[in-house]
């Protein structure tokens, strides 16, 4: 008996919508592709959380700021809520896993930034601010400083 292994190949096009390639090994091996996803990706960079693969993105047509995943096991796209508060000219990166949670840093106009955690994972109402970054203490090194913190309780 053999097992699969899943890998996904995203491509974003024109920011109107986006495609994952599934590629698949195993006994069967080859490519399929997911459509459906009417999502623009905003960064390449994203976490892996509760068995699927989330990105920031914005939804169309509304154009509203959200969290996009597909999930690995039922290949689907689904999207989260992020904090009501949050807007679409806000920058939000990294989009990191953090102890089995869902986290990212919501950059504020004054160079400031926020860490926050979605401690129920699908839940809108458990994103919690952990704290607060002033911009004397960045230095440039945000995303440093985010994985110190994230590692410093192990």
């Amino acid at each position: 008996m053999y097992e699969e292994y899943t890998f996904p190949q995203v491509t974003i096009e024109e920011y109107t919508h986006t495609d994952i390639w599934v590629y698949t090994v195993g006994t069967n091996s080859s490519w399929r592709l997911i459509e459906g996803a009417t999502y623009s990706i905003h960064s390449r960079n994203h976490a892996l959380v509760n068995g699927a693969i989330h990105w920031i993105a914005t939804g169309m047509p509304g154009h509203s700021i959200l969290v996009l995943s597909f999930d690995f096991e039922d290949e689907k796209f689904r999207s989260l809520s992020l904090p009501k508060s949050f807007s679409i000219e806000d920058t939000l990166d990294p989009l990191v896993e953090s102890g089995g949670f869902l986290s990212l840093c919501h950059w504020k106009d004054d160079g400031n930034f926020d860490v926050w955690i979605m401690k129920d994972y699908g839940d809108q109402q458990s994103w919690t601010k952990q704290f607060s970054v002033m911009e004397p203490t960045l230095s440039g090194l945000g995303e440093l400083i985010l994985y110190t913190f994230m590692h410093s309780e192990e």
